[in-house]
């Protein structure tokens, strides 16, 4: 009886006074000194954020520990490199030609999600590759896709027409730009975004 008397005051005392605890320390994220943050390396306890932090089979860690030791995070196999490069091409050559459908800046949005679609298809061929080198592959395919089907695109109208110069060719790399930009924008946006889905979790 005493001891729920006990407990009963003990209760009604807290619930009266302030909270006596020591406030919360605020760690802010090592890299970025004006992020605060509560995530920390899963190697050396270092406060990270979610814009330096790099997701690993074991956790969260920061990028000296993750390309320390798991190096083989950023060491894609010859196979995952191709498949890499092979669904970089095709999906930046779908999104070349689908930039002639000028929508306004409806297509800078569906630029974006498709970007972001395009860069979750190489890290599954890549076998959840990260690193530099994954996000220059992803870069640097999609532009070589967009480019090359816009071009075999111009080259096939080129020969329908008989056409002596292709003109054809210079004129669909010129509607990236003019009479509006937009197509341009929507291809780098799309290309940003996919190497955004790979640097970022």
């Amino acid at each position: 009886m005493l001891d729920r008397l006990i407990g009963a005051l003990y209760t009604c005392v807290r619930q009266m006074l302030p909270d006596m605890a020591e406030p919360e320390t605020i760690t802010t994220c090592a890299r970025h000194p004006r992020v605060t943050t509560n995530l920390r390396c899963a190697t050396c306890g270092t406060p990270i954020c979610p814009q330096c932090l790099v997701q690993t089979p074991v956790g969260a860690k920061c990028r000296s520990c993750a390309s320390s030791v798991g190096g083989s995070l950023f060491r894609p196999t010859p196979k995952q490199f191709v498949m890499s490069c092979a669904a970089g091409l095709v999906s930046g050559a779908i999104a070349g030609l689908a930039v002639e459908f000028n929508l306004g800046f409806f297509s800078l949005l569906l630029g974006l999600v498709y970007g972001g679609f395009v860069g979750e298809i190489i890290l599954r061929a890549s076998g959840r590759k990260r690193g530099v080198k994954m996000e220059s592959i992803a870069a640097v395919t999609m532009i070589i896709g967009a480019v090359a089907a816009r071009l075999l695109a111009a080259l096939s109208i080129t020969s329908m027409s008989d056409a002596r110069v292709p003109f054809g060719v210079l004129n669909v790399l010129i509607d990236l730009v003019w009479p509006s930009p937009i197509p341009l924008i929507t291809l780098l946006l799309s290309v940003a975004a996919a190497v955004s889905r790979i640097r970022y979790i």
